[in-house]
């Protein structure tokens, strides 16, 4: 993959002519407020990758309180 990305990127950059945008010029910014909205409607902190990745395949269900309030403000119970 290391090397086969680059060459994507420059075959993609020289296929759809799209212009190249630094670092410094790039708005990374623009939605963190509905991001942080969003993250602010779960109640219980969110629980660590292997936790979830254990509980995708069914190990550790009920390890943290799964409690989340939906948007009209409703506690719901997964």
């Amino acid at each position: 993959m290391v090397g086969v990305a680059p060459i994507l990127y420059v075959f993609w950059k020289v296929l759809k002519r799209t212009p190249f945008v630094r670092s410094a010029d790039a708005d990374l910014l623009w939605e963190r407020p509905v991001i942080d909205a969003y993250e602010a409607t779960f109640v219980s902190p969110p629980v660590g990758f292997w936790t979830e990745m254990l509980q995708l395949i069914g190990i550790r269900r009920g390890a943290k309180d799964e409690r989340i309030i939906d948007r009209r403000g409703s506690v719901q119970s997964y």
